[in-house]
């Protein structure tokens, strides 16, 4: 059938009118469970670090400047706007209790929320966009874009493009804060945090920009300025050299991890005249753009408002800004609170910007950009704050290392300052050099780094020389860490690391920076060295068990070529087998056994090389010979041990405990034993120890826990008919903990184990 033009605008009218009344009838207040199951589908798109799982999560609705537990509304009449999802793992997701607004206005998964300790700004994300829902509401206003969207993530249809298209961030590593001890230079007030006042959310801003880039060296001029209620406020900026090397992501809790943090946010507290409060610091966003300029040396850095620009333009501003790989300064001013500030350093692909609170990484997290941060009114940003002449061969690249211990690993990081996307990096290239002469290399790792997406092949050749080539489709943007690699020395000293010949695409990068490394010895000489012997555990009759000899690391300034000890054993329970060198400390030794007097091995080593390393010396092997009708517990002894001519004292000693021997019962059983009874086993407070023996001389029982290790002593003088408690303490009193442990008596030449559970 054929429609004429009237009847088709007809039915198009009314199949409109049938979709407009389905979607007034769809757009309703949502439900906990949907808001659980809606922000469950939407962040599993996204991609997250951390699993978001709704079955582990408390929710808080909005009200009123607060978030209150659900049960705690339950019984309060109004409709929500807001549902806050605080997942357990300390991500949190922010969903709209309307199905006619965006689904998921805001989203965390960094770990780092504490729902007791939110940023103002924070709330006022909140309020602003609670108040939104609201005018929505009230003027019955239709989105049924959004309406969808909710159906699709309730149904489980949902699909988005996080997964295909770009997202940036975020820039920033730090998560530095306004109170103690960022602020320990600012004014002194006892109500203050720490005694102080607060830094300023406009300073901490500032700060963790320039933290960012290690800019400047040194500032520009000075300033001072009055501060109603705290006096004159003074920084010398041109005379004070930021050490950008020891502010870390967080401040640490001495002076020397706090200070140099302190002092740039209260330069930049100076620098915009800062109002300085106990209750809250504020200043001008427009004066933190000319103290950019003017004292922090970031020409560039320009003061501009949202209202100059549309939603999208304004949009397109910022992830401009993050694709170059710089982070945006962002402001906003609620007229009832009052403003806040804080830094923009990323972007997810459905219009979510990352921001960084500056509280301790509270709050930290991506934003709904129709109404970033929670400012409606007077937004603004400081764009292009990229230090002065900076460019792609002076951008700083630094070798990172701390002191090491002889023997001991330890990591080389190199790490560049920030790249800006415009200089389209996809390769880089350097030369690592290093002493190989008294150095070992381990590996190299990206994992985690900015390289970790590209292909890089990495050659020592010759030794002492790294040559490493990453290359990759997509660029590089922003700073962080290269490449790790893993060293360790063989001796002591200072040893350098220097990178040449590096590149960034074909530009060579001229300002790099070595490292110095100092080396120190495990031990002070040769003869605070220690040797320790591994104990032989369940030996069971005529079987072969192996006790490892472990020594202290062994520089080779020491040049030990030559090492002789006594081993001393009991010839009745064991018998000595042989030696192992192989693969040991050792090996290249000759080493020589005199076994000819029982119970005692003369071991002597002698090396053409200098013995080098920690670990294993050698490994002994000894025949279980003397197993009873029960466990027993003899031990391998070390004496008049010497490296060259040096006396080592710190010996340890081996336990060996051999099972009980069952192979023919005839045998044990037709010789009378005398033997200890525990009852009960396992006990928990008490236990009673009854010893039947064949004569009457006393009997010393040895406690012993799972590793060996001596834990109590008891003796019984009557052993005919006697029995004693143990009431699971230790030779110092203290009550020994839940497990195994072994109970060794000798009477005479008789000696046997018995085996005790000790529970709680």
């Amino acid at each position: 059938m054929r429609l004429n033009r009237n009847q088709l605008a007809r039915k198009i009218m009314l199949v409109a009118g049938l979709c407009l009344v389905t979607i007034i009838m769809w757009a309703k207040v949502v439900e906990p469970d949907n808001a659980l199951l809606a922000a469950k589908y939407y962040l599993q798109e996204a991609g997250l670090k951390s699993p978001i799982y709704a079955g582990n999560a408390e929710l808080f609705v909005y009200s009123s400047g607060k978030l209150l537990p659900l049960e705690f509304n339950k019984a309060v009449e109004f409709e929500p706007t807001l549902y806050f999802i605080n997942y357990a793992n300390g991500n949190y997701a922010i969903v709209s209790a309307e199905d006619n607004f965006y689904p998921v206005l805001a989203y965390s998964d960094e770990g780092l929320t504490d729902i007791n300790n939110l940023p103002p700004a924070f709330y006022y994300w909140l309020e602003n966009y609670s108040a939104q829902i609201e005018q929505i509401r009230e003027a019955k206003i239709a989105y049924p874009e959004n309406v969808q969207l909710w159906q699709s993530l309730i149904e489980g249809s949902y699909r988005n493009a996080f997964r295909t298209e770009r997202s940036v961030g975020p820039l920033l590593t730090t998560l530095w804060d306004q109170g103690w001890p960022y602020n320990a230079l600012c004014p002194v007030d006892s109500q203050g945090s720490g005694g102080h006042v607060y830094a300023g959310c406009v300073a901490t801003a500032m700060g963790m920009v320039m933290k960012y880039w290690n800019h400047p060296q040194t500032g520009v001029g000075s300033d001072s300025y009055y501060c109603p209620g705290y006096g004159y406020q003074s920084a010398n900026f041109e005379n004070t050299t930021y050490l950008w090397d020891q502010m870390y992501d967080t401040a640490g809790a001495t002076p020397a991890e706090y200070l140099p943090i302190a002092t740039l946010l209260y330069h930049c507290g100076v620098a915009v005249h800062m109002g300085y409060s106990i209750d809250g610091s504020g200043a001008q966003s427009t004066d933190a753009a000319l103290a950019f300029v003017e004292h922090f040396r970031y020409p560039n850095a320009q003061y501009v408002m949202k209202n100059s620009y549309t939603d999208a333009n304004w949009n397109n501003l910022l992830t401009s800004q993050v694709d170059n790989g710089i982070p945006v300064y962002y402001s906003g001013y609620d007229p009832v609170e009052g403003g806040h500030a804080f830094v923009m350093d990323g972007y997810d692909t459905a219009n979510h910007f990352h921001f960084n609170f500056g509280w301790s990484g509270s709050g930290n997290g991506y934003f709904y950009t129709s109404n970033p941060g929670g400012f409606t009114n007077n937004q603004s940003a400081i764009i292009n704050i990229i230090p002065e002449n900076y460019s792609i061969s002076a951008v700083p690249v630094k070798l990172i290392a701390h002191d090491t211990t002889a023997g001991d690993n330890f990591t080389v990081t190199v790490k560049t300052n920030p790249i800006l996307g415009s200089w389209n990096v996809t390769h880089y290239d350097f030369v690592l050099y290093y002493d190989s002469e008294f150095i070992d290399y381990i590996g190299y790792s990206t994992t985690g780094t900015i390289s970790e997406n590209g292909t890089i092949t990495v050659v020592e050749n010759p030794s002492g020389i790294i040559s490493v080539d990453w290359n990759n489709t997509a660029h590089i943007c922003g700073g962080g860490v290269l490449i790790n690699f893993t060293f360790r020395t063989r001796d002591m000293g200072d040893f350098l690391f220097d990178i040449t010949s590096m590149h960034y695409n074909t530009t060579p990068v001229s300002n790099v920076s070595y490292v110095m490394i100092h080396s120190s010895a495990p031990v002070d000489n040769i003869a605070e060295s220690r040797i320790v012997l591994t104990n032989i555990m369940n030996l069971t009759y005529n079987s072969i068990g192996t006790t490892q000899m472990n020594t202290t690391y062994l520089l080779p300034s020491w040049n030990i070529t030559h090492f002789q000890y006594h081993l001393n054993y009991n010839p009745a329970k064991i018998a000595y087998n042989d030696i192992i060198t192989e693969g040991m400390i050792s090996a290249n030794c000759e080493v020589n056994v005199d076994s000819s007097n029982p119970g005692v091995l003369n071991i002597t080593g002698n090396s053409t090389v200098p013995l080098i390393g920690a670990g294993a010396l050698m490994k002994i092997r000894f025949k279980a010979i003397g197993n009873t009708g029960s466990i027993s517990v003899t031990q391998i002894s070390i004496s008049d041990f010497f490296y060259n001519n040096v006396a080592i004292s710190d010996v340890g000693t081996a336990n060996v405990v051999l099972s009980a021997y069952t192979a023919n019962e005839d045998e044990i059983v037709a010789v009378p034993e005398p033997k200890l009874e525990i009852y009960p086993n396992p006990f928990q407070d008490n236990a009673m120890l009854k010893f039947t023996g064949t004569n009457k001389a006393p009997v010393r029982i040895h406690i012993y826990n799972i590793k060996g290790q001596l834990v109590k002593e008891l003796l019984i003088s009557d052993p005919l008919n006697s029995q004693i408690s143990w009431n699971r303490s230790d030779v110092k009193g203290k009550t020994v903990a839940d497990g195994i442990y072994f109970l060794h008596w000798q009477q005479g030449e008789q000696s046997g184990i018995n085996k005790v559970l000790v529970i709680k």
